[in-house]
């Protein structure tokens, strides 16, 4: 009888046990990917032919975005659209056609948000951007996308 008992609390423990241990490694898993904490500073995804903009921010005086689009295509560019997208709606950039040199930049900033775009001084955004431009001397459209994120100015 006596070695029942132990062989049952032995079992307890290690269900627990186990049980424990994969929630710590849950846990940790998430706090690796940054779950549990805020987002700070600015952040860039995707961008995979012409390259994260160098710069951007959202002024929520003017309820405009702007970035400084790079080229790291290796030619030449022309952007021929840039259409910003912040909470479902879809502003466009101003100013566009323009050419991109290889490696250099070009500022572009979209038109006014006047809906779900208007994001307060001070709050996290994320905008998704879509760059459509041709390379080189060629005529054919191509399409780079990504989001960018920060707090609005």
């Amino acid at each position: 009888m006596k070695n029942l008992k132990a062989q049952a609390a032995m079992e307890y423990l290690m269900t627990y046990g186990w049980a424990i241990l994969i929630v710590v490694i849950v846990a940790a898993a998430l706090f690796a990917l940054g779950i549990f904490s805020p987002p700070t500073g600015t952040r860039c995804s995707g961008f995979a032919n012409l390259g994260c903009p160098t710069e951007w921010q959202y002024d929520s005086t003017a309820v405009t975005f702007t970035a400084v689009l790079k080229n790291a295509v290796g030619q030449p560019v022309t952007v021929t659209a840039v259409d910003y997208t912040v909470n479902g709606e879809t502003a466009t950039g101003v100013g566009v056609p323009y050419n991109i040199a290889v490696g250099a930049t070009q500022s572009s900033t979209s038109a006014a948000f006047i809906g779900n775009g208007v994001v307060a001084s001070g709050n996290a955004y994320s905008v998704q951007v879509e760059i459509t431009y041709t390379v080189g001397s060629g005529t054919l459209s191509q399409k780079d996308t990504g989001t960018l994120s920060g707090a609005a100015i």
